[in-house]
């Protein structure tokens, strides 16, 4: 009888365990991230067929020159850094070419709104009305 209680123990103190274990991060492609980040696009400025097959393909290039930058130099910080300001220069370069006037309004005001939102959160503001994923950040009720 002990032993059945020690083990019944053991077993609910491993499940407890690994249910507790925060998840690792699925690690997604460039193409994965292109049409994430189309999608929100599509979402906030309604783009046509045209458009979105433009912008994917935009999205698709600088996914990859990304992840070739971080796979070449994740120990220089500032040379990615650097080249990632150039990548969000020719993003937006190439999104002024293909957006209409109002959509690119639209989609810049968006852009400066991130922005802030994320300088807030790097000086411990709260996360204005957004639920995290992090570890210790579940959704509350």
């Amino acid at each position: 009888m002990k032993k059945i209680m020690i083990m019944m123990a053991l077993m609910t103190v491993t499940a407890v365990v690994s249910i507790a274990q925060p998840q690792a991060r699925q690690r997604t492609t460039p193409e994965e991230r292109a049409k994430i980040q189309t999608e929100r696009l599509d979402t906030l400025l309604q783009l046509t067929e045209v458009q979105k097959t433009k912008i994917l393909d935009v999205n698709t290039g600088l996914a990859k020159k990304q992840d070739e930058l971080f796979r070449n130099n994740s120990d220089n910080r500032e040379a990615m850094r650097s080249k990632m300001q150039e990548f969000e220069t020719e993003r937006e370069n190439s999104y002024k070419e293909i957006l209409t006037k109002e959509q690119f309004e639209k989609y810049s005001k968006d852009r400066e709104q991130l922005r802030a939102r994320r300088q807030g959160n790097r000086q411990g503001a709260p996360n204005e009305g957004r639920q995290g994923n992090r570890q210790g950040q579940g959704r509350r009720n």
